[in-house]
């Protein structure tokens, strides 16, 4: 499966940033080691029911895209199920080097 069907939701965070959520396998969270990437166990994060009007876009009612904050959390990428009815999650390896390469980019890892 691509790692464009992988499901993901957005979020706000405390401090009025924009959190993204990777729904990845059970047990992750205790082999993950991105740094400046935190990997969260199930108890951690509450996951928004998927709607039938589809995947959210930037212009999305949840979205203020003036200030570029969301105010709910909301799907960007709708969970999809294989032919024997499982969830797609994200493949945790490949996230990892997806994300780091990200950070390398935005100059966040040093």
């Amino acid at each position: 499966m691509e790692s464009g069907a992988w499901p993901v939701f957005c979020g706000p965070s405390d401090d009025d940033q924009v959190l993204f959520f990777f729904l990845v396998p059970p047990g992750t969270a205790k082999a993950w080691k991105v740094k400046g990437i935190v990997c969260l166990c199930q108890e951690d994060v509450a996951v928004p029911a998927p709607t039938l009007e589809g995947p959210c876009t930037d212009l999305h009612p949840a979205a203020d895209v003036a200030r570029s904050t969301v105010t709910v959390r909301h799907w960007i990428q709708t969970p999809h199920l294989t032919p024997k009815g499982k969830v797609v999650l994200a493949e945790p390896h490949l996230l990892a080097q997806g994300l780091e390469t990200a950070l390398e980019h935005a100059g966040a890892v040093r």
